[in-house]
């Protein structure tokens, strides 16, 4: 990249982390038995954040193998193919979030970041998971505002590595794409059509579609969906609301196009993403 491009780049993600939006959808301390173990899980729309207090175990993020041990932090971005399987009993703390940018576009989809950390002040990361997982569910503004600072303390060290998946990033298309990411976000009980999303950005139709898969690497249907998923997941684990109702707020037909969606996404149907909150799995 020549300098004006490195500038514009370095402005670009900074930007960025300023701008971030982050929604936990469920936090939790977990004792786990030898025998926690899964295979590949499918690609879905959550983020894990984990911390080892104690034991050891091994997980693979699309066959690439971390070894998880006491004082270490692991970042799994969503969308990725992962397993895991302990070698002890683990005590861990779990966080289950989504990161998005510019109101919509999942970050560690557009960048790459570290996936593990083992912090070398370990006595300040413990305390951090334990009040984040007391506070939640966010019950209160203020408990909303302090999970949220926490976890951005906790992402932060994370952050400082990120990079972008394209060699040929090109961040003035990234600017401006965000008021269409703003729209898609805040109207997706609504039905979204190409012209409107073509208009935000000031592009003609034709050429739009093209421009955001060639920006993003995916699809505009395909990014709908996600997000559309992504709030699904969310009111799942927050609410005991009916799938119909779900449906309805997320911008699905009826409740058999989003749990065939859900399942295509997830790998898993909306009883089986639920069940496996309740148990408490990671």
């Amino acid at each position: 990249m020549d300098g004006f491009v490195i500038i514009l780049y370095i402005f670009v993600v900074t930007t960025l982390l300023k701008e971030l939006q982050i929604d936990v959808s469920i936090a939790r301390h977990t004792h786990l038995p030898r025998t926690w173990r899964t295979d590949d899980l499918p690609p879905d729309t959550i983020t894990r954040l984990w911390y080892v207090k104690s034991g050891r175990a091994a997980f693979w993020i699309n066959d690439v193998q971390f070894d998880m041990r006491p004082g270490g932090v692991y970042l799994i971005p969503a969308f990725s193919r992962v397993r895991w399987q302990a070698e002890t009993t683990v005590d861990l703390f779990w966080i289950h979030f989504s990161i998005t940018i510019y109101g919509g576009m999942d970050l560690f989809h557009y960048f790459n970041v570290s996936n593990k950390l083992h912090p070398n002040a370990a006595k300040k990361v413990a305390p951090l998971f334990s009040r984040i997982t007391r506070l939640f569910p966010f019950g209160s503004a203020s408990a909303a505002f302090e999970g949220d600072a926490m976890l951005r303390l906790l992402l932060a060290p994370f952050l400082a590595t990120v990079s972008a998946h394209q060699p040929d990033f090109q961040p003035k298309l990234l600017v401006r794409f965000q008021p269409v990411l703003q729209y898609i976000n805040q109207h997706l009980e609504n039905e979204i059509r190409v012209s409107d999303l073509a208009r935000h950005a000031h592009l003609e139709y034709s050429y739009f579609s093209r421009t955001f898969k060639k920006t993003f690497g995916i699809s505009l249907s395909g990014h709908l969906l996600r997000c559309r998923i992504r709030k699904a997941q969310g009111l799942l684990l927050q609410s005991n609301a009916k799938l119909a109702l779900i449906a309805r707020q997320t911008g699905f037909a009826d409740e058999q196009h989003l749990a065939k969606s859900f399942r295509r996404i997830t790998g898993r149907t909306t009883s089986q993403f639920r069940a496996h909150a309740i148990r408490n799995m990671p």
